[in-house]
């Protein structure tokens, strides 16, 4: 392992242009340390995000992770360079100074990355224990890397090893019971699960909306590589732009993964197409 990583850094601190001038920039310092070590590595494990929720970085992020990843695979001798990247995790901040937006903006760019950077994969945190308000605690990096290390056999052996993390398959509403015009069922459909997904007690994590406000959701139900989510409205109360999100807002708690401890992706808020 290279070590290169630096605390409570942004994007434009890691920028590529700033190469040359070396160990004065994050990115430059990046290069050097690499070349030091014979100018090549078989991957890349990248854990940051925190700094871009803010609105004016959120809509270049995913062009700033292009432009990275382009030049470390340039700089690091590898066109196909395997970078496996840590979803950002909770906060625990003040609600009355964010409602936590610019972080579920972000780790939803985070989780679409694989669409627009090929051999890249994103894994999540969003289950794992902090010992701060930001920081993930020792146990969480432990399990973090474990992940990470998973998912970085399956992308350096062409996917003849490890494995690649959860990732989320499809959402679809029907009726939770036939003849109940207020109780609806969500299926939430997951690909790559080992073993069936779980959780210690109830399951726990997701958020339902309806025109900005909480939808009345009483249940969820793990069955093998899906969860079903119940939920119900008021009567006389018009459901409209329904969204759905696992790790909604800033300290969300969730306890799903599968039965290698692999966790759910955190994502949305989504729009979901409601019957009738």
């Amino acid at each position: 392992f290279i070590a290169c990583a630096h605390g409570g850094t942004s994007m434009t601190t890691w920028d590529p242009a700033l190469k040359e001038q070396g160990g004065k920039s994050l990115y430059g310092a990046m290069v050097r340390r690499v070349q030091k070590n014979g100018g090549r590595v078989a991957g890349v494990l990248w854990h940051q995000g925190c700094s871009e929720t803010a609105v004016e970085n959120q809509p270049v992020y995913t062009d700033r992770m292009r432009r990275l990843v382009a030049a470390m695979r340039a700089d690091f001798a590898g066109p196909a360079l395997p970078v496996v990247m840590a979803q950002i995790a909770r906060f625990v901040y003040c609600d009355q100074m964010t409602d936590g937006s610019g972080y579920m903006a972000v780790r939803e760019l985070q989780r679409r990355l694989p669409e627009a950077i090929p051999h890249l994969a994103v894994v999540p945190t969003i289950d794992l224990p902090i010992d701060d308000i930001i920081h993930l605690a020792g146990d969480g990096l432990n399990v973090l890397g474990g992940r990470m290390a998973d998912v970085m056999r399956h992308l350096t052996s062409h996917g003849k090893a490890g494995r690649r993390p959860l990732a989320l398959r499809g959402l679809r509403v029907e009726p939770a019971r036939r003849g109940d015009p207020w109780k609806y069922k969500i299926l939430v459909d997951f690909s790559n699960v080992a073993g069936g997904l779980q959780a210690p007690g109830r399951p726990t994590g997701f958020h339902v909306a309806s025109g900005g406000q909480a939808l009345m959701h009483y249940d969820t139900r793990l069955e093998g590589d899906s969860v079903a989510l119940y939920v119900e409205a008021m009567q006389g109360v018009p459901i409209k732009d329904v969204a759905l999100s696992y790790g909604y807002g800033l300290n969300p708690y969730c306890n799903i993964t599968d039965a290698e401890n692999h966790s759910l992706p955190a994502f949305g808020p989504l729009p979901l197409a409601w019957p009738g």
